[in-house]
């Protein structure tokens, strides 16, 4: 197993651009060919490969423009610069600062297990008319021999904005059983457009206050005059919001941000 150096993505790249990398051909490499052979294994919408030595894809599938609203030849002519130019400033931020270095650390460790583990998340991008289209990405990392970090990422991205309600980004990491199901081994939020201050509402804000005090959701539903299945919504709700798994996350969580 190689071990995850604790990269931030910009060092990532810098690490790939002091150095010289041929472009490789889209078939020919058994890790290329192994990896299009099994686009199955990400949803049947849009397959890409993107190279991050060289910031150029591999392959790009020809119906990008109706998912991401830009056709395929600009992914091949920009590469990856051409990606961070459509994509939303804030939803980067996200992925350099919190996803990425998750994926690195959870996916960035095996090069015999790579497609047995999946990462997906959410983000929104500029189409050519300006308007912003959802998108969920699913993808892995893979090494190439002799380097110390990974540096294929291939998967799909799929046009969600149809049912997409709002600009939370959900980022998941899984793992697929013995028994072909994905089972998720990390799952976050973010919610880029909301400050922090701003995350909880007035009720949540109490409720998660009474919850660190110990109260049980039936003793905050008679305390709030609310049913017992709304108390579990807002406990739910909060857990989700704050990435807290338990009470003792939430009461870090409530001291690092000023809630006590």
């Amino acid at each position: 197993m190689k071990k995850a150096i604790a990269f931030s993505f910009d060092d990532y790249l810098r690490h790939y651009s002091s150095q010289r990398y041929e472009e490789l051909p889209i078939t020919g490499i058994g890790d290329i060919d192994y990896l299009l052979k099994n686009m199955s294994l990400f949803s049947s919408n849009v397959p890409f490969i993107l190279d991050y030595r060289t910031r150029s894809y591999i392959h790009f599938g020809p119906s990008a423009r109706s998912t991401v609203g830009h056709p395929a030849e600009a992914f091949y002519e920009g590469g990856w610069e051409f990606t961070h130019k459509i994509w939303n400033p804030s939803d980067f931020k996200v992925f350099k600062d919190s996803i990425f270095k998750d994926n690195l650390s959870l996916l960035g460790r095996s090069t015999a297990e790579y497609s047995h583990h999946r990462t997906s998340y959410t983000f929104r991008v500029k189409d050519f008319t300006g308007k912003w289209i959802y998108i969920l990405q699913q993808s892995t990392l893979v090494y190439f021999p002799n380097e110390t970090l990974p540096s294929i990422s291939f998967g799909t991205v799929t046009d969600i904005s149809s049912f997409k309600k709002n600009s939370r980004i959900t980022h998941k990491i899984e793992k697929l059983s013995e028994e072909g199901f994905w089972i998720p081994i990390l799952v976050k939020n973010y919610f880029p457009d909301i400050s922090a201050e701003n995350l909880l509402s007035k009720t949540e804000t109490e409720i998660l206050k009474r919850i660190i005090d110990g109260y049980t959701s039936r003793e905050l539903s008679d305390m709030f005059h609310r049913s017992i299945h709304t108390i579990k919504t807002h406990r739910k709700n909060i857990l989700e919001k704050t990435n807290c798994r338990n009470i003792a996350e939430l009461l870090t969580y409530a001291m690092e941000n000023g809630l006590l």
